[in-house]
């Protein structure tokens, strides 16, 4: 709906880095994903099997698009 839209999901700034304490990114962050990616690594086949399931849905098709919205 943005004149301009996001292009970055998630952005890691200075604030967010500063509230995660003295260690950053280096700490706990780091280690979670890590841990994280090994998961979805591990798992990749039931990971893109779901996914596949929200490629292939007919209820995101009725979804109202943003040029549809500002033509209403």
């Amino acid at each position: 709906m943005l004149k301009t839209p996001e292009r970055v999901p998630f952005l890691l700034t200075r604030d967010i880095i500063d509230g995660m304490g003295v260690t950053g990114v280096e700490g706990v962050f780091r280690r979670c994903c890590e841990e994280n990616l090994s998961v979805m690594q591990t798992n990749k086949e039931a990971l893109l099997t779901i996914i596949e399931v929200f490629i292939h849905d007919p209820l995101s098709k009725w979804a109202l698009s943003p040029l549809k919205a500002l033509e209403r």
